[in-house]
């Protein structure tokens, strides 16, 4: 009868090998899929930024906020989108097993090029994504001036 195969790991290396940093790596996540979850109540949105011929574009993620919830605010080329979502409880009797969700209050700041037309930013908030259009200002024509 054949001794059953064993497979070497990184788990039985010694210490003193030149290779624990492997089992270092090994132990780091086995720690992290051991801990819980959500460790805070940090909620920070996810935004994506896009830039066309005539605007700046922004998306924002805010699942669960009402458009009355959300403020934004451009002040000297920085735009600014903050708010909060706040934990509700469905039932009295209710115990919470996981949490895995992000609460709490969010500011995301973005500096923007100064052709930015902060005087006619577009807002449209709809199934939970906010969009932002800012236009660009067109830039004045360069004006040829003749030497004498």
């Amino acid at each position: 009868m054949r001794a059953p195969i064993s497979f070497w790991t990184t788990r039985n290396l010694p210490s003193t090998s030149p290779f624990n940093i492997w089992k270092d790596f090994d132990q780091f996540f086995d720690d992290v899929s051991s801990r819980p979850v959500a460790t805070t109540n940090e909620f920070l949105p996810p935004a994506e930024f896009s830039e066309t011929e005539k605007s700046y574009l922004f998306s924002f993620d805010l699942p669960g906020l009402k458009k009355e919830e959300i403020k934004i605010e451009m002040f000297e080329n920085t735009l600014t989108v903050s708010g909060e979502r706040k934990q509700e409880k469905h039932f009295e009797d209710q115990q919470t097993q996981r949490v895995e969700k992000s609460y709490g209050s969010f500011k995301r700041s973005f500096a923007l090029p100064k052709n930015a037309d902060s005087d006619k930013v577009e807002a449209k908030y709809e199934n939970g994504v906010l969009e932002l259009m800012i236009p660009k200002i067109e830039a004045a024509p360069v004006k040829k001036i003749s030497v004498s």
